[in-house]
């Protein structure tokens, strides 16, 4: 069967003819996919502009037509223009959520998306510039672990923020360039009954595949510094006279406050709206945790205690949490040091730590497969599919289901690979949190205010 394409670059049509070879890489777990073109110089003759970075870049292809399938829409990031050929790389819009900045404290009590994780998804998203529907991101309000009472987003680009609230609560968020909108799901929200079968009569894949049992990333204990028992401590009464806007604590500096105002002077209090300013729509007063301060949009009218501040201080609580089936299993206790810094309530800590236990205790196993086309289309495979797969060669794998995470794709079409397994998805966990502790020290560094 013949596979039809059509490459769209920047709203010019590219002649097949001008078309070398592309290859378009699929993924999981809120990565951009990628794409890669080799076009042959003469393609600048019907192209209306000349060719740069960020133009948009359509993909499309199928067996019936060459539109039946967006496989890419998206932006190019890098162009390679020598005499004998023109190599253009760039991913799907999705990179509009590294392009984009966020700055917002998402605290369960006040804040519109009530601390549930699809909610603060879809709010990141928004600053994206990104699509959706209700169909395509679950409520996560019934995924354990899923409401946090608080999560610090600052000056970070979104998409790693929605990695991190992937890694929350094991699911995945991802572009799909056929519909043009964005999913979050959990983890193996599909899944595929059609079996992979590694030899024997039914075999459907290409070659004997070299299967990895890694065990040098895991671990079965784990130690979470970061999280914050929180105290309400009594409140501090302070006399408004018309023009003083900042308020400073005494004491220990909070996590979090509560601010009261009466303007008759202590009879009748009522409860104020915090915000920050760049991040909120309409609020009272904002406050800094490093200098411990109040600060009111409009100073409070003169009087006796008119103003009541009550903060909730927060003190370090280390948590702990093993498996301890993994540790009878490979009769050692695997040690690990993990540090949260944009989550402080420790029963958040202790789910994202649970989670990620769940991840690493035990062995990664992955392998990469060669398939024929048709072998894939006929069986529907994707990426984020949970699959069966039947290995007659080697028996430690034998019967077991196992997760697509990465498929590539050829025009001229040739024999494609699927990544599955569970080592890259597993240790990208674990990797992306050391980028996200490096980029916590760097905001602390620049003292960078939190609510």
């Amino acid at each position: 069967m013949v596979k039809y394409t059509q490459v769209t670059i920047n709203g010019d049509v590219i002649t097949n003819a001008n078309i070398i070879q592309y290859y378009v890489d699929e993924t999981d777990r809120a990565s951009v996919n990628t794409f890669n073109i080799e076009l042959l110089p003469r393609v600048k003759d019907e192209l209306t502009s000349e060719l740069q970075t960020f133009q948009e870049v359509i993909i499309q292809d199928g067996y019936i037509t060459s539109t039946d399938t967006y496989r890419i829409r998206g932006y190019i990031t890098n162009i390679n223009d020598s005499l004998s050929v023109i190599k253009i790389e760039g991913t799907d819009k999705l990179i509009k959520g590294v392009h984009a900045l966020v700055n917002e404290v998402y605290i369960s009590g006040t804040d519109p998306t009530g601390g549930i994780i699809s909610e603060i998804v879809k709010d990141l998203l928004d600053n994206s510039g990104l699509s959706y529907t209700s169909d395509t991101i679950d409520d996560s309000t019934t995924a354990q672990g899923t409401l946090l009472a608080e999560f610090k987003c600052k000056d970070a680009d979104p998409l790693e923020r929605i990695r991190t609230l992937s890694e929350q609560i094991d699911w995945v968020c991802f572009y799909n360039s056929a519909d043009d909108l964005c999913y979050f799901k959990p983890k193996g929200y599909t899944s595929n009954n059609k079996t992979i079968y590694v030899g024997g009569t039914l075999n459907n894949v290409i070659g004997i595949p070299k299967w990895n049992f890694d065990g040098k990333d895991m671990f079965n204990f784990a130690k979470v510094t970061g999280a914050l028992d929180l105290f309400e401590q009594p409140g501090q009464l302070f006399n408004g006279d018309a023009s003083e806007t900042d308020f400073t604590l005494a004491g220990k500096n909070a996590e979090i406050v509560k601010v009261e105002y009466d303007a008759a002077g202590g009879t009748s209090y009522t409860t104020l709206t915090g915000g920050k300013s760049g991040s909120s729509d309409t609020y009272d007063y904002s406050f800094s945790k490093e200098t411990n301060t109040v600060t009111f949009t409009d100073a409070p009218l003169a009087g006796t205690n008119n103003v009541r501040i009550t903060p909730t201080i927060g003190e370090p609580t280390p948590v702990e949490v093993d498996d301890p089936a993994s540790i009878a299993k490979y009769g050692v206790t695997i040690k690990k040091t993990l540090t949260f810094t944009d989550i402080t309530n420790v029963s958040d800590v202790e789910m994202r730590a649970s989670n990620m236990l769940n991840s690493y205790k035990e062995e990664f196993v992955s392998t990469t497969l060669k398939m024929k086309p048709s072998v894939l289309q006929a069986n529907n495979y994707a990426v984020g599919q949970i699959v069966p797969v039947v290995e007659n060669f080697n028996t430690k794998i034998g019967s077991r289901d196992i997760y697509i995470r990465a498929i590539r794709r050829y025009y001229p079409e040739k024999d494609l690979t699927l990544e599955v397994g569970d080592l890259e998805y597993r240790t990208f966990d674990l990797d992306y949190d050391t980028v996200v502790r490096l980029k916590r020290l760097e905001e602390q560094a620049a003292m960078i205010s939190q609510l």
